[in-house]
């Protein structure tokens, strides 16, 4: 009798890799730009370490310091997708990526705060530059049915390479602080000289990523648009909990140690690297305003129901349940900011979508620590009442309807 095991074994491979089939060499290229760029990020997860331990800041005063990365990231978003107009996306992720090595170096080497947030400013403005350009140019080189998949992808490659990239630096930065800005600088070199060998001509010139055709009014002008941006701030400002209450509540609120709210965090990271593209995959022939109401739904189910969990266990149950949120609504709202882009302007409407993920992740840290400071359950109970909301906004002022996807 012959053991057919390997064959069976095969097959399961075979369907499990399935999503990944049908995307072209250069999305493929993208998704190892990204991979590389993130595998070497290292210096923002340990900058209020740096800034401690290395510079003699106050916790508080490194967190001030820290505000300032942030706020760099929404002019940088806007700007990156304004000038695709007039530059190529290939070159504009080049100049980012060169730009970020140059102040990464700088920034290591300056001595005083006025020159140290000087630098962190301009550091945060050219590294986001990067993502409308990236994204452009991953929708230019992907057929519209295909975008989702796509944008999974590039998510699959952003948490694989930053599962290596704050592992790797932990190690580092316990011999010398100074390699991690060495290391991300070179990574970001390395990412840059790949993307400009091998990426060629203008993608965005080659195959305009807009839904629409024809020219039409700025995306501050377009209604519908600035509704979605709206919503999709609001989700995410509830996902970017983890970050800030979720945290404080894993701690205070269930008792749980560092490492058990590592393992949760981890958990997450995993998920994602595993399943994502396999969602996107399995749900990519519905319409996408369906798919982000589902997502939005489940994250702010799983958030909202936090403050009712007992222990590690159920904690990890309510992360698969946002983290399939997440890997519902974040890369179907990014192939959405495309279908709602004009032809003629794909960079600018990306840039307002990644510029309004940047003010939700500098705003949530705000609202949800200043509710949890007055009940640690409130912010919980008010991401579980906006759920049904915001669902019915992504129903209401969603992207227009996908083209059916082939089978």
């Amino acid at each position: 009798m012959t053991d057919e095991r390997p064959a069976t074994a095969s097959r399961g491979w075979w369907r499990y890799l399935a999503p990944y089939r049908g995307l072209s060499f250069r999305v493929w290229l993208l998704a190892a730009v990204v991979l590389v760029n993130r595998a070497g990020t290292m210096v923002v997860p340990f900058l209020v370490l740096y800034l401690t331990e290395q510079r003699g800041y106050s916790p508080a005063e490194a967190g001030q310091v820290l505000a300032v990365y942030g706020v760099g990231a929404i002019p940088g978003n806007l700007l990156g997708g304004a000038v695709l107009r007039r530059f190529s996306a290939v070159r504009v992720q080049v100049a980012s990526l060169a730009a970020s090595a140059l102040l990464l170096g700088l920034l290591v080497s300056v001595s005083s705060t006025p020159a140290l947030l000087a630098v962190l400013g301009l550091l945060s403005f050219a590294t986001e530059v990067f993502r409308p350009a990236n994204a452009a140019a991953l929708a230019a080189w992907t057929e519209p049915a295909m975008r989702r998949r796509a944008f999974a992808l590039n998510r699959t490659a952003v948490n694989l390479g930053m599962s290596i990239g704050p592992a790797l630096g932990g190690a580092l930065a316990g011999v010398d602080f100074r390699l991690l800005f060495l290391i991300d600088g070179a990574t970001c070199l390395l990412a840059a000289g790949l993307l400009a060998a091998l990426a060629g001509r203008d993608p965005v010139a080659a195959a305009p990523p807009g839904g629409a055709t024809g020219r039409a009014a700025p995306w501050h002008r377009h209604a519908r648009f600035t509704a979605f941006l709206l919503v999709s701030s609001v989700v995410m400002m509830i996902f970017f909990q983890v970050n800030a209450a979720y945290l404080l509540f894993l701690k205070g609120g269930l008792g749980l140690d560092t490492r058990s709210v590592g393992l949760l965090l981890s958990l997450n990271a995993l998920l994602c690297v595993v399943a994502e593209m396999w969602v996107v995959h399995a749900t990519e022939r519905f319409d996408a305003r369906r798919v982000l109401a589902a997502g939005a739904l489940l994250v702010s189910l799983g958030f909202g129901l936090s403050p009712w969990s007992d222990g590690l266990w159920s904690a990890a149950a309510l992360v698969l349940v946002w983290t399939l949120g997440e890997m519902l609504v974040l890369p179907t709202g990014a192939a959405a900011a495309t279908a709602f882009a004009p032809a003629d302007d794909p960079g600018r409407y990306l840039g307002a979508y990644f510029a309004a993920s940047s003010a939700a992740f500098i705003l949530a840290p705000l609202a949800g620590t200043s509710l949890y400071e007055r009940a640690p359950a409130l912010p919980f109970h008010v991401a579980l009442a906006l759920g049904p909301a915001l669902a019915a906004g992504f129903l209401a002022f969603g992207p227009p309807k996908d083209r059916p996807v082939p089978e």
